[in-house]
């Protein structure tokens, strides 16, 4: 059995939160869920996600400045999922760097396409030769494969070959 991807739904209207949790759950996804975006970006710092859905109006700030902070350590493939049908909005958030853009009100269907679909990209792009030297990040951990280092909250642990292989496999 395949592990469950790790989904991240940061979103404050509770009906839709909800019904996309449950449709989510529903589809063999694990599911963890913020409503505001200091507790989403603890979660994306904490847990690591594969995929993160994201809404842009948030209470306690905008989703573009979410998007803007994880581009700055991570790959994670972004969903926006917005009421926001401006189409300059749509273009500021995927320049920032989310990967996909879908307006609300959207079809359960739709929604699980394009998380296929954005998983399946990013794992082509983790599993691509040319993507090998780039350094993984994930929160406070930063694995180099052409240096083979690992830093953790920027100090560098030292891993033997064998710990350093281990480290890698883990990771992909």
């Amino acid at each position: 059995m395949q592990p469950k991807v790790n989904i991240l739904f940061i979103e404050d209207e509770r009906n839709i939160l909800t019904f996309v949790t449950k449709l989510l759950y529903g589809h063999n996804y694990k599911v963890t869920t913020a409503i505001t975006g200091t507790e989403g970006l603890q979660l994306i710092n904490s847990i690591c996600p594969d995929l993160i859905l994201l809404d842009l109006g948030l209470p306690d700030m905008d989703g573009q400045t979410i998007i803007r902070q994880v581009r700055e350590w991570s790959n994670c493939p972004i969903i926006v999922i917005s009421a926001r049908t401006n189409e300059h909005e749509k273009v500021k958030a995927l320049d920032l760097g989310a990967d996909d853009y879908i307006t609300k009100p959207f079809g359960s269907a739709e929604l699980l396409a394009r998380i296929r679909t954005s998983l399946r990209h990013s794992t082509r792009m983790n599993t691509s030769s040319d993507q090998l030297f780039h350094p993984y990040k994930c929160g406070e951990l930063i694995l180099d494969f052409e240096k083979r280092t690992l830093t953790i909250s920027g100090n560098i642990v030292h891993l033997t070959p064998i710990s350093f292989q281990i480290t890698y496999f883990l990771i992909k």
